[in-house]
């Protein structure tokens, strides 16, 4: 069981290292369910070793994404973790099968931007 729970976390952990700041529009549900619809699309053995289903892996995204954004809402602020949202939001909305982080943060660049302007760790 701890193995599936890492495997589910890595690439959350790999998309929340890249990401911060800020769309405006982007919401935890929409954000979980690009990234799962990328991880079905991308890798679709351990996305179905790992959910039953689209709407499981919806849930535990958007609830772990939930999860952060009010940690970092009530450490840091509504300001940086809206631009925590925004930095995800792109961040799924760029990647593509290739996983290649370097290249989204580039066409994220406003949104990391932001996300370091409102945030002071």
């Amino acid at each position: 069981m701890k193995e599936l729970e890492l495997r589910r976390l890595i690439p959350l952990a790999a998309v929340a290292s890249l990401v911060t700041v800020g769309c405006g529009s982007a919401s935890p549900q929409k954000i979980a369910k690009e990234r799962c619809q990328l991880y079905e699309e991308c890798s679709k053995a351990d996305f179905d070793d790992e959910f039953d289903s689209m709407s499981e892996c919806v849930d535990y995204y958007e609830g772990y994404i939930e999860e952060y954004h009010e940690y970092v809402s009530e450490e840091y602020g509504e300001a940086c973790a809206d631009a925590f949202l925004d930095l995800i939001a792109c961040t799924v909305k760029e990647l593509t099968c290739e996983y290649d982080y370097d290249d989204a943060y580039e066409k994220c660049e406003d949104e990391y931007d932001a996300y370091y302007d409102e945030c002071d760790y």
